[in-house]
C-alpha cells in the first residue's frame, strides 16, 4: 500500500475531527497553524500529497504558488463553508482545488484518496514501460556500435545486456555460470554456442564502430588501438554505462505493478 500524507492546517474544532476521521481510514495526518510560513516549511521538509486549508484563514494564493513551484505532487484543497459558495468569490486556478462543504469528511476523504492514486499512477512506472525502455536503450547502444541483426550474436547480446539493465542478471554474475545459462535457456541453444556467437560478434563488428562510440560506452581504455575487448569485458562495461542511462532516464519513478495501490 502507499502511505497517503495530508497537511491540516488549522487547529479549529472541525479540523480536529477531520483528522481523527482521516487517521482511522488510513491517512497519515499532520497538523500545523494555518500559517503560511508554517505550512511552507512543512512542505518543503517533506511534501505531503494534500495540503488542506480553511476558507477564510488567510490570502492563500501566493502560498500555494510556492508549494506548486517545489512539489510536483503537493495538491491545496481549500475547505469552504457551504454558505459561502465559492463559485461566488473565487477565479478559477489550476493549483487549487476546493471542496465546498468542510463539514462533509466522507467526502473529503474520497476526494483525497482519489488525488493519491492519481499521484501514483503518475511515481510508479510499469514493468512492460520498463522492459520496454531498457529494449530502446541496449538496442540504440549496438547499433551505435556497428552490431547488425545478421549475427547471431547481436540478438544474445541484445537478451543478456537488457537482462542486466532490468537486475534480472546481477552485474557481478559469472558469465560461464549464470549469463551464457541464462542466454542459452533463453533462445534453447548451448552455453558454447552463446560464448562463441557472443565472441564471432564483437570480433566482425568491433574495429566497424567509431571511436567516439568507443569512447562513449566504454571510455578512452576500450579504443581502436588497445585491441578487441573479451566476452566479459564487453558486456559487463556497456551494461555499466547502460545501467546508469536507465537509471537517469527512470529516476524520477519507482517501480511498481498498480496491483500495489
Amino acid at each position: 500500500m502507499v502511505e497517503m500524507k495530508a497537511l491540516l492546517c488549522s487547529k479549529s474544532e472541525n479540523m480536529r475531527k477531520l483528522a481523527d476521521m482521516l487517521t482511522k481510514n488510513g491517512v497519515s495526518v499532520k497538523v500545523c497553524p494555518a500559517e503560511p510560513l508554517d505550512i511552507l516549511q512543512e512542505c518543503m521538509t517533506q511534501p505531503p500529497f494534500a495540503v488542506l486549508i480553511e476558507e477564510g484563514a488567510f490570502e492563500y494564493r501566493e502560498l500555494v504558488r510556492k508549494i506548486s513551484a517545489q512539489s510536483a505532487i503537493t495538491k491545496v484543497y481549500i475547505l469552504c463553508d457551504p454558505f459561502t459558495p465559492y463559485f461566488d468569490i473565487h477565479s478559477e486556478c489550476k493549483d487549487i482545488y476546493y471542496i465546498d462543504n468542510m463539514y462533509k469528511h466522507t467526502d473529503i476523504l474520497a476526494k483525497l484518496k482519489y488525488s493519491a492514486v492519481d499521484i501514483v499512477k503518475k511515481d510508479y512506472i510499469s514493468r512492460e514501460t520498463l522492459y520496454q525502455t531498457a529494449d530502446n536503450i541496449v538496442h540504440t547502444a549496438l547499433n551505435e556500435l556497428c552490431f547488425t541483426a545478421n549475427y547471431t550474436g547481436s540478438a544474445y547480446l541484445q537478451s543478456s545486456l537488457v537482462a542486466l539493465c532490468l537486475s534480472d542478471l546481477k552485474h557481478s554474475d559469472s558469465m560461464c555460470k549464470t549469463i551464457y545459462p541464462y542466454i542459452a535457456d533463453q533462445f534453447d541453444v548451448s552455453t558454447a554456442s552463446v560464448e562463441r556467437s557472443i565472441r564471432t560478434v564483437i570480433k566482425r563488428c568491433w574495429n566497424n564502430s567509431s571511436d567516439e562510440a568507443h569512447v562513449k560506452y566504454f571510455g578512452f581504455i576500450y579504443s581502436k588501438d588497445r585491441g578487441v575487448p573479451t566476452n566479459r569485458e564487453f558486456i559487463m562495461i556497456l551494461a555499466d554505462s547502460l545501467i546508469r542511462e536507465m537509471q537517469r532516464m527512470t529516476s524520477a519513478y519507482k517501480v511498481n505493478s498498480m496491483s500495489a495501490i
